[in-house]
């Protein structure tokens, strides 16, 4: 065999091994890189959705030197001999995917045109009826005279007596998984959406029933939602790790505030100005400066995900709780909510903790947990005050009465039921026995 023939065979048998942008390296950093560095969150402004925006580099620079692996600072990052080591909270990248991406940079970082858009999904509808949906969102009126449930695609108010009003929002994407009221009462905001598709928040007038507008403006669904304390603004935090800030009275969006790398399950208002506290799936609870869009303070002191938060009536104390089955408590130390210190944390059920909430008067928490339990808390020292284990199933929406004489707990098997907050059993102040049922078959 001729000499320029063997040259041949070997040049092509190496360039056939030569790992693929598009098939080979680019489903690695779709799986482990994006939830930082996507157009929306894009973490250091690097970019690695796309070739184009990988080889643009970020603050840091240039994130790789085509042909040389080992000087480039994508793989030191990776290897841990630069920091911070990546991926950022998620272990160590399998041996093998990095020694795909040296092998793709070493034969010269060539790349190829990728998508990583979400397909589009099909609109599959029941074929039946259904008795009972979760009631996955509860909101008391400022006044106390109208308790807003939410469900499957839509919302419905009760009265004081627990009859239902003659007013149900409905048209709903899917689910409607948070429920806030306008200081005023007059407004009410649901959001829900579509998952992996789109987030909505339709904002109704109360009195008229009317539709005021509709808000899309997340690339998920949207699990919380919050009216700020003068009224002027909605926030409303997302699957797809943003939390947005929109006008409430013409639904325009304000600001992006972008600082979680995984899903934000929480958002609420304080009860002073410029306070803004969130929970997320990357562990960690964020205070927020809502004029800047910045976090001024980040606490990571839980475990696992974080799925619920709560401000403390006097503005200076915080609660979070979620699937580490934790309650933490902290007190913020200045009045730029920049510094807090942990009072107290209490692991306290067997599942995970879905949502927490103090009694209006703050010296009470309740904590609702997949493992079919409420617990009331002494807010202070999370000394554990009762247990109420006659949930029919997950108790994953939960309410004080603003007078704090009730709170209200919606099951994931569509029950509802009104609790007394002193004698801690259950009473017919919201819902009677009739209006239960009225619930069950409307």
């Amino acid at each position: 065999m001729t000499r320029w023939l063997i040259a041949f065979l070997l040049t092509a048998t190496l360039s056939a091994a030569d790992p693929s942008f598009r098939t080979d390296v680019f489903p690695i950093f779709r799986d482990n890189c994006l939830a930082c560095h996507s157009a929306q969150t894009k973490m250091g402004q690097l970019v690695m959705e796309d070739y184009d925006g990988l080889m643009q580099g970020g603050n840091n620079g240039p994130a790789l030197v085509a042909g040389d692996a080992e000087s480039s600072l994508l793989v030191r990052m990776l290897e841990g001999r630069a920091q911070p080591k990546m991926p950022f909270g998620g272990g160590d990248l399998a041996a093998k995917n990095i020694a795909t991406i040296r092998a793709w940079i070493d034969a010269g970082a060539k790349g190829e045109a990728v998508t990583s858009a979400t397909p589009s999904l099909p609109n599959i509808a029941p074929r039946g009826s259904v008795s009972a949906t979760p009631i996955s969102a509860l909101a008391f009126s400022p006044d106390g005279a109208r308790l807003a449930v939410g469900d499957y695609r839509r919302v419905r108010l009760f009265d004081a007596e627990g009859e239902l009003i003659a007013k149900v929002f409905e048209d709903h994407a899917d689910l409607v998984r948070s429920l806030a009221f306008s200081p005023d009462g007059k407004l009410l905001a649901a959001a829900g959406g579509a998952p992996a598709q789109f987030g909505e928040v339709k904002v109704w007038d109360v009195e008229s029933g009317q539709l005021r507008y509709t808000i899309k403006g997340h690339n998920d669904c949207i699990y919380s939602v919050d009216f700020s304390p003068d009224g002027k603004q909605i926030v409303s935090a997302s699957y797809d790790r943003m939390i947005e800030l929109w006008s409430a009275g013409t639904g325009e969006h304000i600001r992006t505030l972008k600082d979680h790398v995984d899903a934000v399950y929480a958002v609420e208002f304080g009860t002073r100005p410029g306070q803004l506290l969130s929970g997320g799936a990357d562990r960690s609870v964020k205070l927020w400066n809502p004029e800047t869009g910045k976090p001024s303070l980040t606490l990571s002191e839980p475990m696992a995900g974080v799925l619920s938060v709560a401000f403390h009536p006097d503005g200076r104390h915080i609660a979070a709780a979620g699937a580490d089955k934790t309650i933490r408590t902290w007190r913020i130390t200045n009045h730029e909510n920049t510094a807090a210190d942990l009072v107290k944390a209490m692991t306290g059920h067997e599942g995970a903790i879905l949502k927490i909430a103090y009694s209006p008067d703050g010296t009470t928490i309740v904590s609702a947990s997949s493992d079919r339990s409420l617990k009331v808390w002494d807010a202070v020292t999370l000394a554990e005050k009762a247990v109420l284990t006659d949930q029919s199933d997950w108790p994953q929406a939960l309410a004080f009465h603003p007078d704090g004489k009730t709170f209200v707990v919606g099951g994931h098997d569509g029950s509802l039921t009104t609790y007394d907050a002193v004698s801690l059993r259950p009473t017919a102040g919201w819902m009677r026995p009739k209006s239960a049922r009225n619930l069950a078959g409307r």
